[in-house]
């Protein structure tokens, strides 16, 4: 699974399953579906969590957890970030992140992040 641009049809992505995704950033700015931004010994079984319900379970633990992990914009942040962010935030150094899908809400056109991990 590679998100790639189709000559002619333009880019082509790709969820965490390996699904082509059908409403994208590119054909659906304010609402697009889940795609796959990064992928690493993914599993079906893993857990996932989004992105705004950390922030909703414990908004100081949040923003303690991502500065603790140098991140200053969530987009922008490397996987390595992103997982010692969630080993922070979820007090478990065997965590391991396994995937991240972006997705824009399509209610209100927040983009959003799902990440994947296993303890």
């Amino acid at each position: 699974m590679m998100n790639f641009i189709a000559p002619g049809i333009g880019p082509v992505l790709f969820n965490i399953r390996g699904e082509q995704v059908k409403k994208t950033p590119f054909t659906h700015p304010y609402g697009y579906d889940p795609f796959c931004i990064w992928r690493k010994d993914w599993r079906d079984t893993d857990n996932v969590v989004y992105s705004d319900r950390l922030i909703e379970w414990d908004t100081q633990k949040y923003f303690d957890s991502l500065e603790a992990a140098s991140i200053k914009v969530i987009s922008q942040a490397t996987p390595e970030q992103i997982e010692k962010f969630l080993r922070i935030y979820f007090d478990n150094d065997t965590l391991t992140l396994t995937g991240i899908e972006e997705w824009c809400h399509h209610a209100n056109g927040n983009t959003y992040y799902m990440y994947y991990y296993r303890n």
